[in-house]
């Protein structure tokens, strides 16, 4: 199959930045269109906050525009194939485009996001789901690899409960250090996570195991990774509803996380 002639008939018809097209021979895929995203004014503000206002360079913004977003994110997939890591396979690229496969072959596939806050709703252990996530994380980490966004809305949970990885229209290690990126990593899949654990148990259960993880963890990883915790670890204090809203209180809960993980393993 002509994979570079089906992307060039299949991006003008296009409505969505990305959508999902059956080919001949049972097959789906994935085809991203370039497209204009957020003003660029409002990464370059992002980045004023980030770097320059909370100190904190590792969270600015590596989106460089819409066509070099489908560069980076062709030459990541490639990358992360190459390192055998689950993802995407690009199968096909142009300059405003790109076309890659669907893991799901079809059929539909849940994120590890889902299926926690399925879990939290229905009252039942969040633990397993979010161990299934760290791990491939570390094991990503271990191959000398990184995400884009390492946010649990990112990963999907595969057939053979293996965790595959999404979106890579940023490629932070254009203004990071690789150590840098995986912090980063590991600080984003926290963020997205541990506020959907309803039980002490859980969270017992999360801080033991990333607490365990540490003596197996490069110096220079912990060290970026204690320096930026104790930049906003203070906001695990801020209780009031009327000062936060939901995601503000999801927010703090994460952070309290992280505060009680950084004292045990500072022990």
């Amino acid at each position: 199959m002509n994979y570079d002639e089906e992307l060039r008939i299949l991006l003008p018809q296009q409505v969505k930045p990305l959508q999902r097209y059956y080919l001949q021979n049972d097959q789906y895929v994935w085809v991203r269109k370039a497209s204009n995203g957020n003003p660029m004014i409002y990464y370059k503000l992002l980045k004023i906050l980030t770097v320059y206002i909370f100190k904190l360079p590792i969270f600015q913004p590596a989106y460089r525009g819409k066509n070099l977003a489908i560069i980076d994110e062709a030459r990541r997939l490639n990358e992360l194939n190459q390192a055998h890591i689950s993802a995407p396979k690009l199968l096909a690229q142009c300059h405003n485009g790109l076309m890659m496969s669907d893991l799901g072959k079809g059929q539909p596939l849940k994120t590890l996001d889902d299926l926690m806050a399925n879990r939290a709703d229905c009252k039942m252990a969040i633990f397993p789901v979010w161990k299934m996530g760290i791990d491939a994380l570390l094991n990503l980490h271990n191959k000398g690899q990184y995400l884009s966004q390492a946010f649990a809305r990112n990963m999907i949970e595969l057939t053979d409960k293996r965790v595959a990885f999404l979106d890579f229209e940023e490629d932070p290690a254009n203004i990071l250090s690789i150590t840098e990126c995986q912090v980063r990593d590991i600080v984003f899949y926290l963020l997205s996570t541990v506020h959907y654990f309803w039980d002490e148990t859980d969270i017992e259960d999360a801080l033991n195991y990333c607490n365990e993880q540490h003596p197996h963890t490069p110096p220079e990883t912990l060290a970026l990774f204690f320096k930026t915790v104790k930049k906003f670890k203070w906001i695990r204090y801020l209780h009031s509803p009327y000062l936060m809203g939901r995601d503000g209180k999801r927010f703090a809960k994460s952070i309290r996380f992280l505060a009680n993980l950084l004292e045990r393993i500072e022990k």
